[in-house]
């Protein structure tokens, strides 16, 4: 609520109601126990009545000014207002400290603590500022006090019900004065003392307080964040002890089991999915983020399963369990299965195409051939001509066959060690020996002996065909560097054997497609060779790369897995 501008504080607002409960509480404790027990009994009768008439008005008045500050902090609405409130509330305490002190002996009144109590009340409320204010006017009522026990002050001024010392006024003893002036100055210390400590405390406590808050609010944020997120999410999550018994099971995880997640919870998760057994039981997946799909029925349907499973930790980093995210993939493993189907009958549309073109062609000059042979050709030279090209398009035709069986045929490598740098090292030695490869020189550069797992045979037909492509790539000859390095990746290392000319280079659109089936840049080749080398290399779980600069030549890279060979 606001009036002026000014914010209504309520907790301000609740720590007054508090003080005047306390402070009724007190007035109300101190009046019983000076009913019980009586004041000084060496005071005559006639002073004790009075005192006591006194203190019956005085608690009087402090319950109804209690009434009227509980009815004008009903009242307040503004900042501005209640501070004021509050600022009257402690010095009409200060004052009534100071008419108890003074009608129960003065400076020697067992109620002087009441001076420090409303100065720690001061700081409590309004910290270090009302707490030194509050400090002051008690100094100030009790030096006037003071000055009265010692007669310093006129008749007029006097502080009735206060007690004069023995032989105390304005000539009094050196002695006296000395005494009154030590016992003034160290309840001055002290009020500013309780003062600067109970606000240093106050002040501190706020920090802590507001620092509490703000952390507790960010907490609360972070909380109510981290249920929108996991409640909005469409992934089943799942939250499983090392036991396996489920400790969280959110909205999409109900959706897809058909389960509720207060059924669920404390169960074993075996019990609701079978089929996640075998992996549980797998002491290693408990420890790695694990990738599984499992067939289930939910709903009465068969449904595919994926599950990605990873450790969970506590604070200190220690597994406590796992968290499980499941989504349902049958759909996308039908749609899959469809687009497989598709591509495997446009690959066979696009592969009888192909068929039918290259044997079309050798077909149609043999039978031209065979039809002039038929018209009985006397001459011998052209007879032998057309024999000649009638050989060599069946030599074609055979050795494009040879190829398409090659690539069509399984593939089921024979797989040991090998060490990939004498395997370089022999193919170049085989290399240089072809004639017709005379014009081009291969350098073997290696930085390390490393093996992998291979068939020997299908990788020495990589290698040469990945040294035929580079040779061709260079029509007048030039230098090819065959090398091997080792690379890590995604925790695995790999060993890269790489392949180097100086040709011409390939531009970046045919780079795409050379690994493609029947896809040849080349005068009579039958796009086989590199496809080929692309399924050998995919069965020995490798991979290959083509870096290629127009003018500036190609690096074929083929990464295999390393193995600790013999």
């Amino acid at each position: 609520m606001e009036s002026t501008g000014v914010s209504y504080d309520a907790q301000l607002a609740k720590k007054l109601q508090w003080l005047t409960l306390f402070r009724v509480a007190i007035i109300s404790f101190l009046f019983g126990a000076t009913f019980v027990f009586g004041l000084d009994e060496v005071r005559p009768t006639e002073q004790r009545f009075s005192t006591n008439l006194a203190l019956y008005y005085m608690t009087t008045f402090t319950y109804m000014a209690s009434f009227g500050y509980l009815i004008a902090l009903r009242l307040i609405q503004t900042q501005f207002s209640l501070v004021i409130l509050t600022y009257v509330q402690l010095m009409g305490d200060v004052v009534l400290s100071c008419a108890l002190v003074t009608i129960t002996g003065g400076t020697e009144s067992v109620f002087s603590f009441l001076f420090s109590l409303t100065i720690v009340n001061s700081a409590i409320i309004l910290y270090r500022r009302g707490a030194f204010v509050m400090a002051t006017l008690s100094s100030v009522f009790f030096f006037l006090i003071s000055l009265s026990e010692m007669g310093f002050l006129p008749e007029s001024l006097q502080f009735h019900g206060v007690s004069q010392l023995p032989g105390a006024s304005i000539s009094g003893s050196g002695k006296n004065v000395e005494e009154w002036l030590s016992r003034l100055l160290i309840n001055v210390g002290a009020f500013y003392a309780i003062a600067f400590l109970s606000s240093y405390l106050s002040e501190q406590l706020r920090r802590t307080s507001e620092e509490y808050r703000e952390t507790r609010d960010s907490l609360e944020s972070l909380k109510a964040l981290h249920q929108n997120i996991v409640s909005s999410i469409r992934t089943g999550l799942i939250t499983i002890t090392s036991e396996g018994r489920i400790t969280f099971f959110n909205e999409a995880a109900e959706d897809l089991s058909g389960l509720d997640s207060d059924e669920v919870l404390g169960k074993d998760i075996v019990e609701l999915f079978p089929a996640l057994q075998h992996i549980l039981e797998n002491e290693d997946k408990k420890t790695l983020v694990t990738m599984e799909v499992t067939a289930q029925m939910l709903k009465g349907n068969r449904s595919l399963l994926q599950w990605n499973l990873s450790p969970l930790k506590d604070v200190s980093g220690e597994q406590t369990g796992q968290v499980i995210f499941v989504q349902d993939v049958t759909r996308m493993k039908h749609m899959e299965e469809q687009y497989t189907r598709s591509r495997q009958l446009a690959v066979i549309g696009e592969l009888s195409a192909r068929i039918a073109h290259e044997i079309r062609n050798p077909l149609a000059s043999i039978s031209g051939c065979v039809q002039m042979l038929k018209g009985n050709v006397d001459d011998q030279e052209t007879s032998g001509r057309l024999r000649g090209i009638i050989l060599r398009e069946i030599d074609h035709l055979n050795v494009w066959i040879s190829e398409f069986l090659e690539f069509s045929g399984p593939i089921r490598p024979e797989k040991r060690s090998v060490d990939l740098g004498d395997l370089l090292k022999q193919t170049a030695e085989a290399f240089r020996l072809d004639p017709k490869l005379s014009d081009h020189s291969v350098t073997v550069e290696s930085r390390g002996k490393w093996y992998v797992k291979a068939d020997p045979i299908q990788l020495r037909q990589v290698i040469w065909n990945l040294l035929t492509n580079s040779a061709q790539s260079m029509p007048f000859g030039g230098t090819i560097l065959m090398g091997m390095d080792l690379e890590r990746r995604d925790g695995t290392n790999l060993v890269r054997t790489f392949v180097r000319d100086e040709g011409e280079g390939i531009p970046e659109e045919v780079q795409e497609k050379i690994f493609e089936p029947f896809f040849t840049t080349k005068q009579g080749g039958t796009g086989l060779g590199l496809a080929t080398c692309f399924r050998i290399i995919e069965e020995h779980n490798g991979d290959i790369e083509v870096d290629s600069q127009l003018g500036k030549g190609s690096t074929i890279s083929v990464y295999l897995p390393q193995h600790e060979g013999a």
